[in-house]
């Protein structure tokens, strides 16, 4: 039935069109002038770790696209990185809830975002 209903909303042309509008809109908000500054305060909001953090920034300079877009992007491009299944699916949700968000420019501003679970095993932080 999931299936069922992802194929559904795919060929669903409204649904589809809505979520083209939400990609053409994050494209077209910038995240400001500043990628490491744009990038701690995700890693900061979210909880991500060190490595997580360098690899959004890099695949985030790399595309040098500074819109919401651009954040949104580079983020599921580091999920691909991701050693841990479950961590690489979390950073995967992660890009989906910052297009899903009502105003993509301010993504970086919203009072009380949900945290992602820190899952870096201890050995990594000591």
């Amino acid at each position: 039935m999931k299936v069922e209903d992802t194929v559904r909303t795919a060929v669903d042309e409204t649904k589809f069109n809505l979520t083209l509008e939400k990609f053409r809109a994050a494209k077209s908000q910038t995240t400001g002038s500043d990628p490491i500054k744009t990038i701690e305060l995700l890693a900061d909001k979210y909880i991500l770790n060190k490595n997580e953090e360098a690899g959004i920034l890099r695949h985030f300079i790399m595309a040098n696209d500074n819109s919401a877009f651009g954040l949104i992007n580079a983020v599921t491009r580091a999920s691909q990185d991701m050693e841990d299944y479950n961590r690489a699916t979390e950073l995967e949700r992660l890009g989906g809830e910052l297009l899903d968000m009502p105003d993509n420019n301010k993504i970086l501003s919203l009072p009380h975002p949900r945290r992602m679970i820190n899952v870096t095993p201890e050995a990594v932080l000591a």
